[in-house]
C-alpha cells in the first residue's frame, strides 16, 4: 500500500493506496415481497455491499445485515455483497476542527463503487459535490458501520462523525409538477439531504438548494433535508 503524507491549512493529510483482499466472492441477496430472507452463510467474513440492485434502499443493519454468521436481506432490498474481503480504496482524509468532524474526500472512479473506510459514528454529511455526476445519497453515496461509499462517479467531500448531524430538524420539500418550490427555513447553521424521494434525481445546486428565505427544490425533486439546529 503506497502511503504519502501532506500538509494544508495546518492539517495533516494521509493518502492512501488500494489493497483489497484475493479470497473474495460476490454473493446475490434478494427480499422477495418485501419480506425478511436469509441468505448465504458467511460466517464471520467481512461483508460489504457492492452493488443495489432494487429501487428499495439497501441500508446495513436495516434492510440487509449479517446475523450468527448469515447474510440477511429485508425491506425489498436485493443487492450484490462481497464476502471475504473489503478493499481499502484511494482516500484523503484530515482533520477538521471548525466542522467537528473528520474530512473524507470519495471518489467513483471509472463509475465503479468505492469504499472509503471511515469513523461513521455521529453520522455522516456530504460536505461538498466535486464530480460533475450527481451524488445522491442512498443511490450514487451512502455510509454504514464500515465507512463511506461512493459510486456512478460520484466524487465528494464528506464530514465524517460530525456530532453535528445529531441535532437537526427534518423537512420535506417538493416540487410539484417540475415547478421550482420554496420551502420557508432557517438554514444559517447547514443544511443536508437526508433521503430522496422522488425518482426524479436530486442534486444540489441544480435541483435543490439554499438561499436566506429557506430550501428551494425544482424539476421534480422531493426529498427530506435535514436543519441543523443549535
Amino acid at each position: 500500500m503506497l502511503r504519502n503524507l501532506a500538509v494544508v491549512a495546518g492539517a495533516l493529510f494521509i493518502i492512501a493506496g488500494c489493497s483489497s483482499s484475493p479470497s473474495t466472492r460476490t454473493v446475490s441477496c434478494a427480499s422477495k415481497g418485501d419480506v425478511f430472507t436469509n441468505c448465504e452463510r458467511v460466517g464471520s467474513s467481512a461483508v460489504s455491499l457492492t452493488r443495489q440492485v432494487s429501487d428499495t434502499p439497501c441500508i446495513e443493519n436495516v434492510s440487509w445485515g449479517v446475523r450468527d454468521g448469515q447474510l440477511w436481506v429485508d425491506q425489498g432490498c436485493r443487492a450484490e455483497f462481497l464476502v471475504g474481503g473489503r478493499a481499502i480504496p484511494t482516500t484523503v482524509v484530515g482533520t477538521s476542527p471548525a466542522l467537528g468532524g473528520t474530512a473524507v474526500t470519495c471518489e467513483s472512479r471509472d463509475n465503479r463503487l468505492t469504499r472509503c473506510p471511515a469513523s461513521t459514528y455521529g453520522g455522516v454529511r456530504l460536505a461538498r459535490q466535486i464530480s460533475d455526476s450527481p451524488c445522491i445519497f442512498d443511490r450514487t453515496w451512502g455510509w454504514d458501520t464500515q465507512g463511506i461509499w461512493v459510486n456512478e462517479g460520484c466524487r465528494a467531500e464528506f464530514m465524517a462523525g460530525t456530532s453535528e448531524t445529531l441535532s437537526r430538524r427534518t423537512i420535506v420539500c417538493e416540487s410539484q409538477s417540475n415547478r421550482r418550490n420554496l420551502c420557508p427555513a432557517d438554514t444559517r447553521l447547514g443544511l443536508d439531504l437526508v433521503r430522496q424521494l422522488s425518482d426524479a434525481p436530486c442534486v444540489r445546486n441544480q435541483t435543490w438548494g439554499e438561499d436566506r428565505d429557506g430550501i428551494w427544490v425544482d424539476q421534480g425533486c422531493r426529498a427530506e433535508f435535514a436543519v441543523r439546529v443549535p
